[in-house]
């Protein structure tokens, strides 16, 4: 089978082993250095992924199996995702530019799984509520990746953690290694991130739309979080950042939130790394 026929059929399987399976199978595609993927394929890989971050799919894999999905389950789809991105970014960056609007959706999707619960929400005061009036707290009604969102209490510290670094790995750069005849992560470089720049931002206000909704990030899982989220600010100038603050909504304490941000990165991770 090629890829194409791989993402049809993950448009129609209920077997969230099938989708998993075959994650793992794109991962190891891209990994592999002697098989040349081209952009247009790179392109159906996310597709692929795009696939299971809509509700018409978690309705069809809850539905064929009893409305229950277990712990391991959530954990090895969000694995398989993690780590197909991951290598992307890190093997194939450059097959990733045309697609790279695609490729940072997903990743503001992925954000939505250290949400707290709906049950935790109903059970805790939103400190933005004591401030700003309840109609403007941000309600996402059709959030990306339901499959993953709406049990992301299921996620651990580890998984955020790996998220984290998923954010970080887009500030650093890919080159071939002769030697090893593998790609090795190196430093950062701003010809080999530029590209990303422009889109950025907006997973940075993904940050804070989500901080200011009804079910922020799980404080323990933010604070990992935030980590890869510095090293998205380490790419951002001034003017990228006024960019991000102009588009916040004040009335709901987001402009508030993401200056408390930058503060936090000038002044513990922006002159010498984290903390």
């Amino acid at each position: 089978m090629i890829i194409s026929d791989f993402t049809i059929l993950l448009q129609q399987t209920t077997k969230i082993e099938l989708i998993i399976n075959v994650y793992n199978l794109f991962t190891k595609l891209i990994n592999d250095i002697t098989y040349k993927l081209r952009s247009s394929e790179i392109s159906l890989i996310l597709n692929a992924v795009v696939i299971i971050s809509s509700d018409s799919c978690e309705q069809r894999i809850l539905k064929s199996n009893q409305n229950t999905i277990s712990v391991d389950q959530i954990e090895s789809i969000f694995d398989s995702i993690y780590y197909l991105l991951l290598n992307l970014v890190r093997f194939r960056r450059e097959q990733i530019l045309n697609s790279v609007g695609v490729f940072v959706e997903l990743i503001k999707g992925l954000m939505h799984c250290f949400r707290i619960s709906q049950l935790e929400a109903n059970n805790t005061i939103n400190p933005l509520s004591n401030v700003h009036q309840r109609s403007d707290i941000k309600i996402f009604n059709n959030p990306l990746f339901p499959l993953l969102s709406n049990y992301g209490q299921y996620l651990s510290i580890h998984h955020a953690t790996n998220f984290s670094r998923l954010l970080s790995s887009i500030s650093q750069k890919s080159t071939q290694s002769h030697e090893s005849n593998s790609f090795t992560s190196l430093s950062s470089s701003a010809a080999n991130t530029k590209p990303f720049i422009k889109h950025i931002v907006h997973i940075l206000g993904e940050y804070v739309n989500i901080q200011t909704s009804n079910r922020p990030l799980d404080p323990l899982k933010k604070n990992e979080i935030i980590t890869g989220l510095n090293s998205l600010l380490d790419l951002c100038d001034e003017h990228d950042r006024e960019y991000v603050l102009v588009n916040l909504n004040h009335a709901n304490g987001g402009k508030i939130i993401f200056k408390k941000l930058v503060e936090e990165w000038k002044k513990n991770w922006k002159f010498g790394g984290k903390v």
